[in-house]
C-alpha cells in the first residue's frame, strides 16, 4: 500500500514559486516585446502610407500643372491665329499704344474702331508672352 503523498520540501516548493514567478516575467516581456514589434510595423506601414501619399500628390501636381501650362499654350495659339491682321490707316481706324504696368510700351498697333475690346486683350496677351513667358498675373483679365 502506498503512504500519504510525501511534502515536498521548503526547498522544492520555493524552487518551484521562483520559476513560476519567472515565468510569468518571461511571458509579460515576450508579450511586451510583441506588441512593440507591432506598433513598429504599424508605424512603418503608415509612414510607408504617407510617403506614397505624397509622392502622388506631388505627380498629380506635377502633371495638373503640365497640363495647365500645356492650355495656357494652346489658348495663347488660339488666340494668336484669332487675331485679325493689322488695318491700314485709314477712317474707323485707331493705333492703340499700351503701356505696360511695368512701365514699359507694347509697339503700336492699329486696330479697326469696329474691334471687340477682346481682340485688344488678346493682342496685349500674345505681344506680352511672345517671348515665352508666361503672362503676367494681369494679362487675360478682361
Amino acid at each position: 500500500s502506498t503512504g500519504p503523498p510525501a511534502q515536498a520540501s521548503p526547498e522544492t516548493i520555493e524552487a518551484r514559486r521562483l520559476r513560476a514567478e519567472q515565468d510569468r516575467a518571461y511571458e509579460a516581456s515576450a508579450e511586451e516585446d510583441r506588441l512593440k514589434e507591432e506598433s513598429r510595423k504599424v508605424a512603418e506601414q503608415t509612414e510607408r502610407e504617407e510617403e506614397e501619399r505624397a509622392l502622388r500628390e506631388a505627380q498629380e501636381a506635377s502633371a495638373k500643372e503640365a497640363a495647365d501650362q500645356q492650355k495656357a499654350q494652346e489658348d495663347l495659339e488660339r488666340k494668336k491665329k484669332s487675331l485679325p491682321a493689322e488695318p491700314p490707316q485709314g477712317e474707323g481706324v485707331v493705333t492703340i499704344v499700351v503701356r505696360l504696368p511695368e512701365g514699359g510700351r507694347l509697339a503700336p498697333r492699329r486696330f479697326n474702331g469696329s474691334d471687340k475690346v477682346r481682340i485688344l486683350y488678346d493682342f496685349v496677351e500674345v505681344s506680352v508672352c511672345a517671348e515665352g513667358q508666361a503672362a503676367p498675373e494681369w494679362v487675360g483679365k478682361g
